[in-house]
């Protein structure tokens, strides 16, 4: 999915006038700068609509071919007894068919997508010349997820699958970060994991004894299956990695995550 959504991200900027020899170079480096290639045609003049933007870029996949249900995810999300939330650069007509068909969107209280971000970013004057459109890893769109679940940053748990949204949510507000998709250490990074199916080892206080030792024994059974189930489940976890786990943490979040000493106390909101 991402190396076809690239493809109709280069497209576009094609249609936009930009000479196809160029497209690739530019491409990376506005996603590098600014966050997302959207991000950084934005600032740098283009005039874009951008339902129009989503309806060429993510509109055209076909999700049913391409995401698959994946239990294993569900059950790790459904055994953590505190409220989850989705913080994603996605319009939420894409975060929402890839929920869906992942079969998670129900283990979320609420999704912070694209069209949350550019709207409450204008409400509370977020936006500007230099950040005219609001997306990870600006800290802002941290700082307003956490006021609209009513958290401090040190009261929450950030898993993403980029390096640079985990570091600027670590470093710039001290959030404890979750690196899935990478063997540590990372910087920015407090925990590293290869895969979301790895969470339960990783940071076994978020589960109960009995809910961890399910959660080994079903990863085990992952392991034994066949490769090509194996490589559909990574290309799932790639599109399910990106939330928020709000918790109460107690003591200090820098130390080891097989012995990191909070307790998740379970809030409403």
């Amino acid at each position: 999915m991402p190396k076809l959504v690239k493809e109709y991200i280069q497209k576009y900027m094609m249609d936009l006038g930009i000479p196809e020899a160029e497209v690739a170079d530019r491409c990376a480096a506005l996603y590098l700068k600014y966050g997302t290639t959207l991000a950084g045609l934005v600032t740098s003049g283009y005039k874009i609509c951008y339902d129009d933007w989503h309806s060429k870029v993510h509109a055209p996949l076909d999700y049913q071919t391409m995401l698959h249900p994946d239990v294993l995810v569900r059950e790790i999300l459904c055994s953590i007894d505190l409220p989850k939330y989705i913080l994603t650069n996605a319009d939420s007509s894409h975060a929402r068919k890839c929920l869906d068909r992942i079969g998670i969107r129900d283990c979320f209280e609420a999704v912070f997508d694209f069209e949350w971000a550019q709207s409450t970013g204008k409400e509370q004057g977020a936006l500007s010349e230099e950040f005219p459109v609001l997306c990870k890893p600006q800290p802002k769109i941290y700082e307003l997820a956490l006021k609209a679940i009513n958290c401090k940053a040190e009261e929450v748990i950030f898993m993403d699958d980029s390096i640079r949204n985990v570091a600027s949510a670590h470093n710039e507000l001290g959030m404890l970060t979750v690196l899935v998709g990478r063997d540590g250490p990372v910087p920015g990074a407090d925990v590293c994991i290869p895969t979301f199916h790895q969470l339960p080892n990783a940071l076994p206080s978020l589960f109960t004894p009995k809910q961890q030792q399910q959660q080994q024994q079903q990863e085990q059974q992952q392991w034994s299956s066949s490769r090509s189930s194996s490589s559909s489940s990574s290309n799932i976890d790639s599109d399910s990695r990106d939330f928020v786990v709000h918790a109460q943490i107690l003591g200090v979040v820098q130390a080891a995550a097989a012995a990191m000493p909070f307790q998740p106390v379970c809030t409403t909101h």
